[in-house]
């Protein structure tokens, strides 16, 4: 998915602001890199600072079409939700009651997987 399915969301961790804005020159600089940003229907589970980097890049840009950064439209977000529900049923625990701090248990053994030596909360 892209930055339009993510960006009404709230960060899920507190952010710095020169790790933001780090980001941001590194994306404009080389586009994404590594994992996407992981998001449920209601609510991101990784990617505090890359969302609020992205966040800056679009005000950057909010009015000038001709050098609107395409990383804002490309696949930087991946949908979760079906992993995080079957999850929350198998351990009987609501979504509430998850850590997403330690979030390797939740993505074992699925295509998140993948990008666990890229994901600091694995």
């Amino acid at each position: 998915m892209t930055y339009a399915a993510i960006e009404s969301f709230s960060p899920i961790n507190p952010v710095e602001n020169d790790k933001v804005n780090q980001l941001a020159k590194s994306m404009l600089a080389n586009g994404w890199q590594g994992a996407p940003i992981l998001y449920t229907d209601y609510m991101l589970i990784t990617g505090s600072h890359r969302l609020e980097a992205l966040r800056e890049i679009e005000k950057m840009y909010v009015d000038d079409e001709i050098t609107y950064p395409s990383i804002l439209d490309e696949d930087i977000a991946l949908d979760v939700t079906e992993i995080i529900n079957d999850y929350c049923k198998e351990e009987e625990i609501t979504i509430g009651e998850i850590d997403f701090s330690d979030i390797g248990k939740i993505f074992e053994g699925t295509e998140v997987e993948q990008w666990k030596d890229e994901i600091e909360e694995w």
